[in-house]
């Protein structure tokens, strides 16, 4: 594992004496068959440099990083996207399906959104700005599960990041985080403790059952509202033919089958995607199979990699409050996230 301090010492190394360079930034069409979405290019105002194509996480999540679904927009994506433009690296992010303007077809498919990358990478060889032989995908979150597939297609990569990306099933993500708000919630004396038992009991059932291909009323896998509510876009009869593949989808193992360099970037205070549970399977997945990977744990970042100075103990103690507010704008980028992808682009 290399460290975000070391990683940023690194690449100051080899950089010294370089200034950031002015970017230009275009808003674009991509096409991919008879659908068309939108996306933005943010380049290096002049001269050329590698490409990276920038994939947003699940949900209407759109290329900014920010979601009609929370509270307050940390524009994440576009802060990277620009500073990753001041070191040299032309940066394609774009607005998936559901997400922005771009609507989802009639006969959407869980390919879709893979499909929809490979689109995008297309359309950033086609640049002139983009050193073709050097084109990377990173993906946040969910779309670190995209990037992973995306790899196993394109096999002129020179290598693939994933930034706070599952490296366990999602559906066991999932399960994970509504084990632990329904756990606060009795610790708060707001629940009773053997009723979370008994949500927990079922909603660990209802998964297993529904990604062994079975049917579930969301109905039938917990007595609270709002858990079923949320549970209705993954398996209701019309969602389940994308809902199943993607909570059913095993990170690690396709990771292991990239064949390119992996970048593997988290937050030590993601409260979403665990840096044990997640980032170091990832790492362990390429290890054992021999192949190249990094990994950077980044010191007080939260999940869209904004500063988090509070112990994990104390967001634990008030996650739904944190939960609530770590998506808020205004905050910049953690130190070291941008110093970790661009030294992980010079070096390959």
């Amino acid at each position: 594992m290399i460290r975000a301090a070391a990683l940023a010492i690194l690449f100051a190394a080899c950089s010294r004496g370089a200034k950031p360079r002015a970017i230009a930034s275009e808003d674009i069409t991509i096409q991919m068959g008879a659908r068309s979405f939108g996306g933005t290019l943010t380049r290096p105002a002049d001269g050329k440099g590698p490409g990276l194509l920038l994939i947003a996480g699940s949900g209407p999540t759109d290329r900014d990083w920010n979601s009609p679904g929370l509270p307050g927009k940390n524009g994440s994506g576009k802060l990277i996207a620009a500073a990753l433009a001041r070191r040299g690296i032309v940066v394609l992010r774009y607005d998936k399906t559901t997400s922005g303007t771009n609507k989802p077809p009639d006969d959407m498919t869980y390919d879709l959104f893979r499909d929809e990358a490979r689109a995008a990478l297309a359309l950033l060889r086609t640049r002139p700005e983009v050193d073709r032989a050097h084109l990377f995908v990173a993906g946040h979150s969910e779309g670190g599960v995209q990037a992973l597939r995306v790899a196993a297609e394109e096999k002129d990569l020179a290598g693939v990041i994933l930034l706070s990306t599952p490296g366990r099933r999602l559906a066991d993500v999932m399960v994970g985080q509504l084990e632990s708000q329904l756990t606060e919630a009795a610790s708060r004396r707001l629940m009773r403790s053997e009723v979370v038992e008994r949500e927990v009991a079922s909603i660990k059932q209802g998964f297993a059952d529904f990604v062994a291909g079975e049917e579930v009323d969301p109905a039938q896998v917990s007595s609270i509202p709002a858990i079923r509510q949320m549970l209705v876009p993954f398996m209701s009869p019309r969602a389940a033919p994308i809902g199943r593949p993607w909570l059913a989808f095993d990170p690690a193992a396709a990771a292991k089958a990239v064949d390119v360099p992996v970048l593997v970037v988290n937050g030590d205070k993601d409260m979403q995607v665990d840096p044990e549970l997640d980032a170091r399977a990832l790492e362990k997945a390429r290890r054992d199979a021999g192949k190249p990977v990094e990994l950077v744990l980044l010191a007080n970042a939260n999940h869209v990699y904004k500063k988090e100075t509070r112990s994990v103990d104390e967001i634990r103690a008030a996650l739904s409050t944190v939960n609530s507010t770590y998506n808020r704008d205004g905050l910049e980028l953690a130190p070291g996230l941008v110093d970790a992808i661009a030294a992980f682009v010079a070096g390959h």
